[in-house]
């Protein structure tokens, strides 16, 4: 795990000192330059393209670390087949590690364990269908999970150079300023978590999703924004906290509309009467129904996640060779006789429980959390001993 840490930390130093003078030069021409968007999506493609060979490189030198983490196996072994499936593993291979994993995954064989569905649908849908149709083509020379990968470096890579316009765009519509905007966009491009919008996650389409949202509500196109924040939803869990986006542009509105009939209602008495009527009507319903629009695709994966896992009302074919995996690693499969914990709960979401019985991380910063807290009980016993 620290030859991989490593490696990455290593990765992100070395593309942010690279692209550095990059930046500030395009800042430089880009004055007094019309073509900002063209000059930016350049920019970008070349950060890209560079993210991609440090990852080469620091994947080849750099051994992997098995840190017994989820990974199951793929559908068809990705080392073999034809010499391309070699060239796409050497180009791209490095990036299928950690969450990644997930992804590819998903987007393979469907939520095929528990642990799985606490990475949310959009993305990996989203790979399994271009992988499947506008992809398809590569099936005669690549094996199934190299054009998964595939699929997923091209989704982001097309995410990638739209979300840093999208950002453009949203910092000129705010800030009234394209020089400020351009730059903004530019760091974006070498911000050292990039290489996780290089990587087949799902950060880089709710990263979209969320900017566009934004732009979407500052233009006043309420209905467009709900439908972004809704998509944002169900690609990662924290999209629900965008909602708070859209409220905060409600609490303005309402508050607005009702000064200005409160206003009306001291000049015509008459107006007072239907004054809770024409809010309800104008205010209250509208933006209640752009509010059930922006939390039914999270509320239908619940229930999707639901019927799998808890009462088994629907059925995915799950491979053999997976699982004997899932067998192997305590992984719940659909149909498995004991449903979950969180299956009985009175809302019953599954994030939360996967969260602490399957992450890795959540298991060392609770054991850690336990350690603190009998070390301070400890010293705290240990003084009263010494004072007495």
């Amino acid at each position: 795990m620290k030859n991989l840490d490593r490696g990455k930390h290593v990765n992100n130093v070395v593309l942010l000192i690279f692209n550095i003078d990059c930046i500030w030069t395009k800042c430089q021409m880009s004055q007094n330059t019309p073509s900002l968007l063209y000059e930016s999506a350049t920019f970008k493609i070349t950060v890209f393209k560079d993210s991609l060979y440090f990852q080469v490189i620091f994947n080849t030198i750099i051994p992997d670390h098995n840190a017994g983490v989820f990974n199951p196996p793929s559908s068809t072994n990705t080392n073999s087949g034809t010499s391309l499936d070699g060239l796409i593993q050497v180009l791209f291979g490095g990036l299928r590690r950690w969450d990644a994993v997930y992804f590819t995954h998903i987007a393979e064989h469907g939520y095929t364990y528990e642990n799985t569905v606490a990475f949310f649908p959009l993305y990996p849908v989203s790979v399994r269908i271009i992988a499947s149709t506008v992809l398809f083509p590569l099936s005669f020379v690549l094996n199934h999970s190299n054009i998964i990968l595939l699929t997923s470096v091209c989704i982001n890579l097309v995410l990638f150079v739209m979300s840093a316009e999208t950002l453009f765009l949203l910092g000129r519509h705010v800030l009234k300023n394209d020089s400020i905007a351009f730059k903004a966009a530019l760091l974006f491009c070498v911000n050292p978590a990039s290489i996780f919008f290089s990587a087949p996650y799902s950060e880089c389409l709710y990263f979209y999703l969320t900017v566009n949202a934004l732009l979407q509500l500052e233009k006043r196109c309420l209905l467009t924004s709900v439908i972004l924040i809704s998509l944002s939803i169900l690609t990662r869990s924290n999209g629900l906290l965008n909602i708070c986006y859209f409220l905060y542009f409600v609490l303005k509105q309402v508050i607005t509309r009702i000064l200005r009939l409160w206003r009306m209602s001291t000049v015509n008495v008459q107006t007072f009467t239907t004054l809770p009527l024409i809010f309800i009507v104008n205010t209250v319903i509208p933006y209640s129904a752009l509010f059930i629009i922006a939390i039914i695709p999270f509320i239908i994966y619940q229930i999707y996640c639901y019927k799998l896992y808890c009462v088994k009302e629907l059925h995915i074919e799950v491979p053999e060779y997976l699982i004997e995996y899932g067998n192997k690693n305590n992984l719940k499969v659909p149909g498995s006789s004991l449903a979950s914990q969180w299956c009985h709960d009175i809302i019953p979401l599954a994030y939360r429980y996967v969260q602490i019985t399957y992450s890795t991380l959540t298991t060392a910063v609770c054991s850690l959390l336990k350690n603190k807290r009998w070390h301070k009980m400890y010293n705290k016993k240990r003084n009263s001993v010494h004072s007495f």
